[in-house]
């Protein structure tokens, strides 16, 4: 089946959205590049629905997605809630969890645990610090649930990522 012009457009601006995020997160020499890139694919996600007379998010709504995946990524390792960021953003919970996953195609929770999972799998490659450790600095409060989600995210352990090297 062929995707209709607007599930390509919200993809498009979702995959812009996790591609500024995960410059932001792992920077290298062409990252000022990758993230101008991955700006102008979400621009033109949102030019491309405009012209078609349909709207995916107003600007407002980027904005306010955006803001928050700039907080995650600044915050991810404090115990940080959808409801706690949407009261920041003098936004109702509801609302900023269907803006937040219509925008960026997941869930606070599932982008936050992804952020924490990638930083940790930095911290397990860099450091020689213990999983439980690295859980703790991720903002995971339980070593279980972090090795849990980062098997989840990764397809292996974080013992199996460090043996890999």
């Amino acid at each position: 089946m062929i995707p209709n012009v607007c599930e390509l457009e919200k993809s498009e601006i979702s995959e812009g959205f996790m591609k500024l995020a995960n410059e932001y997160e792992n920077p290298d020499a062409n990252s000022e590049l990758a993230m101008r890139i991955a700006a102008a694919t979400v621009v033109l996600g949102l030019l491309r629905s405009r012209e078609d007379g349909k709207t995916v998010e107003n600007t407002a709504v980027i904005e306010l997605v955006y803001k928050a995946i700039v907080y995650i990524n600044n915050n991810y390792a404090e115990d940080i809630s959808a409801e706690e960021l949407s009261k920041k953003l003098n936004i109702s919970y509801s609302y900023f969890s269907r803006c937040f996953k219509r925008v960026s195609g997941k869930s606070f929770r599932e982008y936050l645990n992804s952020v924490r999972v990638n930083h940790g799998e930095s911290l397990l490659l860099n450091t020689d610090k213990s999983v439980t450790e690295i859980s703790e600095l991720c903002g995971f409060g339980n070593v279980s649930y972090f090795i849990a989600t980062y098997r989840a995210i990764k397809k292996t352990t974080p013992l199996g990522t460090r043996k890999s090297v």
